[in-house]
């Protein structure tokens, strides 16, 4: 853009030579010398006038070829002042297109664009303007209509610092950010201006009036509910100027029927009040909530008074039975931790010697099999348990197979397993026993990946288990989940929990005692117990699931958007032997408020397609996705989201002028409103930038030395040629 012209200090020019300049010069005279003696006399006699031209040509040589080895260059230098660069960087979310009391917000910012102090900036300044979305995007200049004002979410500090980083970012003499002061996104913009190495200014968008609003601040729960069994919601809310008054939730489903209703008080500025919203589900599927908020009192917006949470509903809990062969430590705190998990039933037997069922008839065990989902065994069999007792659980087994966890405890006794599961892929050989420090190898990966970032370093500070008096050592298909290491030399001593598949179901194997004490780490503190429930949780939840390989797996990145949000589609395609197919069709089609709509995903890897739909309206969308090669369908699978009309950009009511002035300050800059951009531009000082400028040329890398010096030797040679001197 604009600025002064820039000023011109003299050009330097430098001649540079590799190695001593006083051995140069001396070099040169007895190469002059050379020259000189080399055809004082000459054989036929010649004329002065060859000689001295002859001379010449050899001491030019001599000359050329020193300049090559001393390897000159000259460089021309050139400093120029030019003005100062200034970032400008406009916002570019959705907050901006809000309605205020006084005015539209977009049109006080396009009036701001338009001011004539942007023109005084320019005559002092070079200035480069951005638009912050999201991501930093460059503009051509201060063009109202070069914005978008269509992203969701914003990220202050996230804005400047991207512009400090691009290349020539160093050379900014300052920042400007134009802005609502809307921020829900990245560091905390107060402490980042700190750290900026430039004055930061913000010019405020927006009304600073304050206005009365109650919002609803966020919805949480379980992801999954069970039919006929009591689901709750978390509702937590805010309120602006409304503090003590009255409002009413409430829980809708889909067909706008109220599911739970309840009246609090509003609470003070900058507080939450925490609600739950409970009812009982009653049918299976999707069932897409929606949370109310309504208050008696005048608000400025109702915008934020609405969140939509979509819940699952399945038919029953995951089933577990767990026998016992007699109680001990890991058989109550398992039992304990088991029944803590929301997802899980738990049914608990323990068999007597004569393979009946303590407290139960004989056929209990058939009986609680047939009904369950998974069987645990905890210590059982043993190679001591009675041979009647192992017998009964083989025969149920047999009648009614079903993925097993075998919690082996210190003496595996991998026969009594086999038994039941059919071969192992693992054996165990003799050790001795000693504590063991378990490592979460493959866990979050095979069984919940997502979760690996928020539980992985809660394992650091478990406490130790007792190895087992054994080294198992695993084969095959068997994958080591937990593995085990020595706490003095951090040696391997083999897996803590085996995962395999068998006959179409999956099987886990536990090695090693003490377990139950991971149910006691930092109670009271972060983390409770719930990493050794979140344990048996993910295991059993993997199990029940069973083998799954399906040839297309179409996944959004999640289940429920905010309106102007894009979703996106992952999907990858498998073909026989679950090997990548790299040449498939893949589509979705979409059924939603809008009718139906067709996405074509695109190849991005092996095996893997992405896209991405824009959705046109609030509500629940429908998906079918379908692959297909050489016309053939190579593999379906369906699912749904929901949008709600809440977005987190409405909850800038108006200018967060606060948080703006903190920016400023922090950032060694200055706050203005919109109508004094004025102020700010006859405000802003920096000196010019110094850019030097110029060329080097090293002639030992140039070919016109050599060229010289070849023209020289080759006259020499002809005139010494033609003179009868050869």
């Amino acid at each position: 853009m604009g600025g002064f012209p820039a000023s011109l200090v003299p050009a330097a020019l430098a001649v540079d030579f590799r190695g001593s300049i006083a051995l140069l010069a001396l070099l040169i005279l007895l190469a002059v010398a050379a020259a000189v003696l080399a055809y004082r006399r000459t054989t036929p006699p010649l004329p002065p006038g060859w000689r001295i031209l002859l001379g010449t040509l050899r001491a030019l040589a001599f000359l050329t070829l020193l300049f090559l080895i001393f390897e000159p260059s000259i460089s021309l230098r050139r400093r120029q002042e030019l003005p100062p660069k200034l970032a400008v960087i406009l916002d570019d979310t959705q907050s901006m297109t809000l309605e205020d009391a006084s005015q539209p917000r977009r049109e006080q910012l396009r009036r701001l664009l338009d001011d004539p102090a942007w023109d005084a900036l320019e005559e002092r300044f070079e200035l480069e303007v951005f638009a912050a979305g999201d991501s930093l995007r460059p503009l051509d200049g201060l063009e109202f209509d070069s914005l978008r004002l269509e992203t969701i979410g914003t990220d202050l500090a996230g804005a400047w610092r991207q512009a400090l980083r691009r290349p020539g970012g160093e050379e900014y003499a300052a920042v400007v950010l134009v802005s609502d002061g809307g921020d829900n996104a990245g560091r905390n913009p107060q402490q980042a201006a700190r750290e900026a190495p430039v004055p930061l200014h913000a010019v405020g968008v927006g009304d600073t009036a304050r206005v009365r609003d109650a919002a609803i601040a966020s919805v949480t729960g379980g992801a999954t509910a069970y039919r006929g069994k009591t689901a709750s919601v978390t509702v937590r809310v805010k309120a602006r100027d409304l503090a003590g008054q009255n409002a009413t939730l409430e829980l809708a489903g889909p067909d706008g029927r109220v599911l739970a209703r309840q009246v609090l008080k509003l609470p003070p500025d900058d507080l939450e009040t925490e609600t739950t919203l409970s009812f009982t589900p009653d049918q299976v599927g999707t069932l897409p909530l929606n949370v109310r908020l309504t208050s008696p009192a005048a608000e400025w917006s109702t915008d934020n008074n609405a969140r939509s949470y979509p819940l699952e509903v399945l038919e029953s809990r995951i089933r577990v039975l767990a026998l016992s062969g007699r109680p001990g430590f890991e058989t109550m705190f398992f039992l304990r931790s088991a029944a803590a998990v929301p997802d899980v039933e738990i049914k608990a037997l323990s068999l007597r010697p004569d393979g009946g069922v303590y407290g139960a008839g004989p056929e209990a065990l058939a009986r609680e099999m047939a009904q369950a989902d998974v069987l645990v065994l905890l210590d059982f069999p043993r190679a001591d348990s009675p041979a009647a007792a192992r017998e009964r659980l083989r025969r149920a087994y047999a009648d009614q197979p079903l993925p097993v966890w075998a919690w082996t405890g210190a003496r595996p006794y991998l026969e009594g397993l086999s038994d039941l599961t059919g071969e192992l892929p693992f054996r165990a050989d003799w050790a001795e026993a000693g504590p063991a420090e378990a490592d979460p190898a493959r866990f979050y990966a095979v069984l919940d990946p997502d979760a690996e970032t928020s539980e992985a370093g809660l394992w650091e500070d478990l406490p130790p288990l007792l190895a087992p008096e054994a080294v198992v050592q695993a084969g095959g298909e068997a994958q080591a989940l937990v593995t085990l290491k020595d706490p003095a030399t951090g040696a391997a001593r083999g897996p803590a929990v085996l995962a395999w598949e068998a006959q179409g179901r999956r099987h886990l194997a536990s090695f090693g005692s003490g377990y139950w004490k991971w149910s006691f780490l930092t109670v009271g503190l972060e983390g409770s117990d719930e990493l050794y429930r979140s344990f048996l949780g993910k295991a059993l939840r993997w199990l029940a699931a069973g083998p799954q390989s399906q040839p297309l797996r179409v996944d959004t990145d999640r289940n429920l958007y905010s309106a102007g949000e894009a979703v996106r589609f992952d999907a990858r395609v498998l073909g026989g032997g679950d090997t990548p197919v790299t040449s498939a069709q893949v589509e979705v089609t979409l059924q939603g408020p809008e009718g139906p709509v067709k996405v074509v995903l695109e190849p991005n890897a092996a095996g893997q397609y992405s896209g991405r739909f824009q959705p046109g309206a609030v509500g629940t969308y429908a998906w079918q996705g379908l692959a297909q090669v050489d016309g053939d369908t190579a593999g379906a699978d369906s699912g749904r989201f929901m949008v709600e009309a809440y977005n987190v950009e409405k909850e800038t009511l108006g200018q967060n002028r606060e948080l703006l002035q903190a920016i400023a300050s922090a950032g060694g800059g200055a706050y203005v409103p919109a109508d004094s951009l004025a102020a700010l531009a006859a405000s802003l000082q920096a000196p010019p930038r110094e850019v030097t400028t110029g060329w080097d040329r090293r002639f030992f890398l140039n070919w016109d030395l050599w060229i010289i010096l070849l023209g020289l030797l080759t006259a020499e040679w002809i005139i010494r040629k033609r003179l009868g001197m050869l």
